[in-house]
Protein backbone atom coordinates (compact mmCIF):
# COMPACT_ATOMS: atom_id res chain seq x y z
CA UNK A 1 0.00 0.00 0.00
CA UNK A 2 1.48 3.29 -1.09
CA UNK A 3 1.01 6.26 1.20
CA UNK A 4 -0.35 9.61 0.09
CA UNK A 5 2.45 12.05 -0.69
CA UNK A 6 2.65 15.68 0.35
CA UNK A 7 2.13 16.69 -3.29
CA UNK A 8 -1.08 14.65 -3.41
CA UNK A 9 -2.21 16.30 -0.18
CA UNK A 10 -1.64 19.69 -1.76
CA UNK A 11 -3.70 18.59 -4.75
CA UNK A 12 -6.52 17.37 -2.47
CA UNK A 13 -6.51 20.69 -0.63
CA UNK A 14 -6.60 22.66 -3.90
CA UNK A 15 -9.40 20.59 -5.40
CA UNK A 16 -11.49 20.78 -2.21
CA UNK A 17 -11.09 24.56 -2.14
CA UNK A 18 -12.28 24.76 -5.75
CA UNK A 19 -15.36 22.69 -4.90
CA UNK A 20 -14.46 19.39 -6.55
CA UNK A 21 -16.16 16.22 -5.32
CA UNK A 22 -14.16 13.56 -3.49
CA UNK A 23 -14.80 10.97 -6.20
CA UNK A 24 -13.57 13.40 -8.85
CA UNK A 25 -10.41 14.02 -6.81
CA UNK A 26 -9.87 10.27 -6.42
CA UNK A 27 -10.15 9.70 -10.17
CA UNK A 28 -7.79 12.60 -10.84
CA UNK A 29 -5.18 11.24 -8.43
CA UNK A 30 -5.76 7.63 -9.53
CA UNK A 31 -6.72 6.58 -6.01
CA UNK A 32 -9.74 4.75 -4.67
CA UNK A 33 -12.33 7.22 -3.41
CA UNK A 34 -12.28 5.61 0.04
CA UNK A 35 -8.61 6.59 0.41
CA UNK A 36 -9.46 10.23 -0.28
CA UNK A 37 -12.47 10.17 2.05
CA UNK A 38 -10.37 8.61 4.83
CA UNK A 39 -7.55 11.11 4.30
CA UNK A 40 -9.94 14.05 4.63
CA UNK A 41 -11.79 12.53 7.58
CA UNK A 42 -8.60 11.74 9.50
CA UNK A 43 -6.83 15.03 8.85
CA UNK A 44 -9.48 17.74 8.81
CA UNK A 45 -10.43 19.49 12.02
CA UNK A 46 -13.96 19.52 13.37
CA UNK A 47 -14.36 23.19 12.42
CA UNK A 48 -11.34 23.64 10.17
CA UNK A 49 -10.98 22.72 6.52
CA UNK A 50 -8.51 20.11 5.26
CA UNK A 51 -5.02 21.51 4.71
CA UNK A 52 -2.04 19.67 3.28
CA UNK A 53 0.39 21.13 5.82
CA UNK A 54 -1.63 20.03 8.86
CA UNK A 55 -2.33 16.61 7.32
CA UNK A 56 1.40 16.07 6.74
CA UNK A 57 2.27 17.18 10.27
CA UNK A 58 -0.26 14.74 11.74
CA UNK A 59 1.08 11.93 9.55
CA UNK A 60 4.69 12.70 10.52
CA UNK A 61 3.79 12.71 14.23
CA UNK A 62 2.01 9.36 13.93
CA UNK A 63 4.93 7.87 12.01
CA UNK A 64 7.43 9.08 14.62
CA UNK A 65 5.25 7.65 17.41
CA UNK A 66 4.99 4.27 15.64
CA UNK A 67 8.76 4.09 15.18
CA UNK A 68 9.35 4.97 18.84
CA UNK A 69 6.93 2.25 20.00
CA UNK A 70 8.51 -0.27 17.63
CA UNK A 71 11.97 0.46 19.02
CA UNK A 72 10.71 -0.01 22.58
CA UNK A 73 9.20 -3.40 21.71
CA UNK A 74 12.32 -4.59 19.90
CA UNK A 75 14.79 -3.61 22.62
Amino acid sequence: MQRITYYEREQIEHYLRTGKKKRWIARRLKRDHSVIVREIKNHAGEHLPYTAKVAQEITDRKKKKRLFQLRRVCS
